[in-house]
């Protein structure tokens, strides 16, 4: 914190924060509500802080207040080899579900399983229908969360059990899924999650309190995000872009940092 306009919270000068719903943070400097502002205590390296926001945020909101899950509810999620599936693995031993991933192919099988997936799918080995089926003899997933849309969406929303949820919440593939064709053909609730519909309505409390509790989980030890992978100076962003695009698995982060 460089500078605050509230003399009330004058001891935050100097310390670390996360600058949330300000004007944009690809730049070194960046105003943002104080109300919003959210304290990093020292226990949580830069790193961990960075990602704190969009992914273990969005999977807390959708697993306790969207969703509702509850012990014994069974999750089903694709795009397995993503951040936000990691983060879905450990809550899951945290809230008490069973969360199947799915991955596109074998590589993130034994992180997923150690994190706290149940079980994991591969897409491109086996029929994702059956081999949920037989996972929950034969009743199907109470909840789903699409990442990817497309084919891909449609054939998580059919292992999903009869009056089940699904929620839509990526695009990875740029396909959209007919979700009303869908239901017209299976009995299922269809939704749609953005996380910025959540930050019009969540009060400046319930706001404060997901991020306590995440940095609370990670502080125990039950919440681990990603390793930095690689670390590049704001001005190089162009490199780091590219360097990104030629990751052949997600198994670490790209860092934009400031000497500012």
């Amino acid at each position: 914190m460089e500078e605050i306009g509230n003399p009330i919270l004058k001891s935050w000068l100097g310390k670390r924060v996360l600058p949330l719903r300000g004007e944009g943070t690809w730049q070194d400097y960046v105003t943002a509500p104080a109300r919003w502002v959210v304290p990093v205590p020292d226990s949580i390296a830069d790193w961990t802080a960075a990602q704190l926001y969009i992914n273990p945020v969005t999977a807390w909101v959708l697993c306790t207040e969207w969703l509702k899950l509850k012990e014994g509810d069974t999750l089903l999620v694709n795009a397995g080899g993503s951040a936000i599936s990691r983060v879905f693995a450990q809550l899951s031993n945290i809230v008490g579900f069973r969360y199947i991933s799915v991955v596109r192919n074998g590589v993130y099988t034994r992180e997923l399983k150690r994190l706290g997936a149940s079980h994991v799918i591969q897409s491109s080995s086996s029929r994702l229908v059956e081999a949920v089926l037989e996972l929950t003899n034969g009743r199907g997933a109470d909840f789903a969360i699409d990442c990817v849309g497309g084919q891909a969406g449609k054939n998580l929303a059919y292992a999903v059990r009869p009056f089940g949820t699904l929620t839509a919440l990526g695009l990875l593939s740029g396909e959209p899924v007919d979700w009303w064709d869908v239901t017209k053909q299976k009995d299922l609730s269809v939704n749609l999650f953005h996380l910025r519909h959540w930050n019009r309505g969540v009060s400046e409390k319930t706001w404060h309190e997901t991020f306590e509790t995440l940095m609370t989980f990670i502080g125990q030890g039950l919440l681990q995000l990603m390793t930095p992978r690689e670390t590049y100076d704001l001005t190089n962003v162009h490199t780091a872009i590219k360097n990104l695009n030629k990751q052949q698995a997600n198994n670490g982060k790209h860092f934009l940092a400031s000497d500012h």
